[in-house]
């Protein structure tokens, strides 16, 4: 409908109104001709709807709105010519109970003969499951801010060793620190099984007939200068026969004292009034 004023032409627009459809079948024909906001009620299709469009107007703006029950149909297709940001058309929310309401806005482009489409609903209240590709998402789109609230001190991902939604993975006290041990991830302290082992061994000598209760040896080793070394001892033999020396064995403990990039010079600590010398076995855990 049109209006002459001044010897121009000025478009009169219609009152608002919604054309409801309601297909009996599998396909529905939208006719822009009966109004630009047009009402698909999928609960009276016996399928899927395939989708058609006709009499659209160069430039004019159009809104489909789509009524879907719990458990009714979905679109089975639409016109070849929408066009779809990313290409993916819009997966329609089924919520259990109730009824959704679902709009999609489409500007109709003569010259090229496509509707270029917004799926309104995923872009202002929820997004679903897939809709939206990588190639949607330019990068570094989502800041920190927008992320996500995590808790305190914690990184975000899987403690467990299957895929999943990601969770705080938090650090409860200090001087703890993030690994894993039997599959699960976590922050613990750190213990000598968590480093690379590494087993060397010396001979120790406490005194040789003098008492002595600490001795070191240097060990040879191809570790990097800056290497964090932890040391023990796992085990040894006397040089001579005592007959409490299995329990000096056992009671010996190991500390690093100095270290370089070919040796490291470990300190060995045994019970008051040891003496003679010790073939140990020192477990050392390296880390660059």
């Amino acid at each position: 409908m049109s209006t002459v004023r001044g010897g121009l032409v000025y478009p009169v627009d219609v009152a608002p109104h919604a054309e409801r459809l309601t297909p009996t079948g599998v396909a529905q024909l939208v006719d822009w001709a009966s109004g630009r906001v047009q009402v698909l009620d999928l609960g009276t299709a016996s399928g899927d709807v395939a989708v058609t469009f006709a009499n659209a107007l160069d430039g004019a703006v159009y809104h489909l709105v789509m009524a879907r029950g719990d458990d009714d149909h979905a679109i089975a297709s639409w016109p070849a010519n929408v066009r779809w940001p990313g290409g993916v058309p819009p997966i329609l929310e089924d919520a259990a109970g109730s009824r959704i309401y679902h709009v999609v806005e489409l500007v109709y482009q003569e010259v090229d003969d496509v509707y270029v489409a917004r799926d309104l609903s995923a872009a202002e209240t929820f997004i679903a499951k897939n809709a939206v590709g990588e190639a949607q998402i330019e990068a570094d789109a989502v800041s920190d801010g927008k992320l996500r609230d995590s808790a305190g001190a914690s990184v975000i991902g899987r403690a467990g060793s299957t895929a999943g939604d990601p969770a705080d993975i938090v650090a409860a006290v200090d001087r703890q620190y993030l690994g894993r041990r039997a599959g699960t991830l976590a922050f613990r302290g750190l213990e000598l099984a968590d480093l690379p082992p590494l087993a060397v061994s010396g001979q120790v000598d406490f005194g040789s007939g003098v008492e002595s209760d600490y001795a070191t040896v240097a060990l040879a080793v191809n570790w990097p200068a800056t290497t964090v070394v932890m040391a023990a001892v796992r085990g040894g033999t006397a040089d001579h026969p005592l007959a409490d020396e299995d329990a000096l064995l056992e009671q010996l403990t190991a500390v690093v004292v100095a270290q370089s990039g070919t040796s490291v010079t470990v300190g060995v600590h045994a019970p008051n009034g040891t003496w003679g010398k010790y073939v140990v076995t020192i477990i050392a855990g390296g880390v660059a």
